[in-house]
């Protein structure tokens, strides 16, 4: 199964008669960004809720296969807090990225342990902006994020952390862009996905590699010379890897698919619609990468 908007691959046929459904256990004043389903009984969703006093603060919601519940978790301070994706270890343990911002931006991780929510140590290799986008977990239980940061020279660069039950280790950014969402096959097998920025300010399509001692970016299929961006991976197997997006054709976005054999990036023909594919669930204004950056999070925020 695929799913656009946040990419879901399953290598069990969709029964027939499978079909969606809304469910009326909903939040008021909130926003889901990410959802993890490891098993039928444990399904968790992360975002962010207003409060009383205009403040976004993290959400979690957990689904037992008979109902809807939300998970206490606490927040740093009275800043907007928001959970940008989640992702269950192989221990049953689970992990919640996202991020907490006032006049500065800083890196939210959260790690619960079969009990309760718990904050836990993260990075913030900048002094301004810190934004982790995804999260995943290997089977050796090792933890990656993947998002941005804001530097010196005030650009976008991606951000890669990794965390090996001890510390958080950051991996060399190699260039200006942002990452949004990433799948860990294995240590030695991991994908990343988002958008770097062009010479004339837009974005392209990037997905970079990592085997176990170095990231490397693989060459991806060009839609063409407009705006285009990859927001969401998912891998069923080594060699079936898909990743979605979005990408501007004479001003109109268009859904965005590509999948990797396991020798090179290729784009599907998809039925020529206009849609919008993003986190964030509406059209920017302009189709560049630093108003697409400053409308999502603007949208996430949810409170600004």
């Amino acid at each position: 199964m695929l799913l656009l908007g946040g990419a879901t691959v399953s290598g069990a046929q969709e029964p027939a008669a499978c079909r969606w459904t809304a469910d009326t256990a909903t939040v008021r004043d909130a926003v889901l960004f990410g959802v993890t389903a490891p098993e039928p009984t444990n399904v968790l969703a992360v975002g962010a809720v207003v409060n009383s006093q205009g403040r976004a603060r993290t959400l979690v919601r957990h689904w037992d296969r008979s109902s809807w519940e939300t998970q206490p978790i606490t927040n740093v301070n009275d800043q907007h807090h928001q959970l940008n994706d989640v992702a269950v270890a192989p221990d049953g343990t689970a992990w919640a990225v996202g991020e907490r911002s006032g006049r500065k931006t800083k890196t939210v991780v959260q790690r619960y342990d079969g009990t309760s929510w718990l904050m836990h140590s993260s990075l913030n290799p900048s002094e301004d902006k810190n934004l982790p986008n995804g999260v995943d977990v290997a089977p050796s239980g090792d933890v990656y994020v993947a998002g941005a940061r804001w530097n010196a020279k005030r650009q976008y660069r991606t951000m890669v952390h990794r965390y090996d039950g001890e510390a958080w280790k950051p991996f060399r950014s190699t260039y200006p862009g942002i990452l949004w969402d990433l799948d860990v096959i294995a240590d030695d097998d991991v994908w990343a996905v988002g958008a770097k920025i062009t010479a004339s300010g837009g974005g392209a399509s990037v997905a970079v590699h990592f085997d176990g001692t170095r990231w490397t970016e693989v060459a991806m299929p060009s839609p063409g010379d407009g705006f285009n961006v990859l927001y969401d991976v998912s891998a069923a197997a080594p060699d079936d890897v898909w990743a979605v997006g979005e990408w501007y054709r004479r001003g109109e976005p268009r859904a965005w698919i590509v999948h990797f054999d396991g020798t090179s990036w290729s784009a599907p023909e998809i039925p020529d619609f206009t849609t919008y594919v993003s986190p964030a669930g509406s059209r920017p204004s302009t189709p560049t990468l630093r108003s697409q950056w400053a409308r999502t999070r603007t949208q996430r925020t949810a409170a600004s």
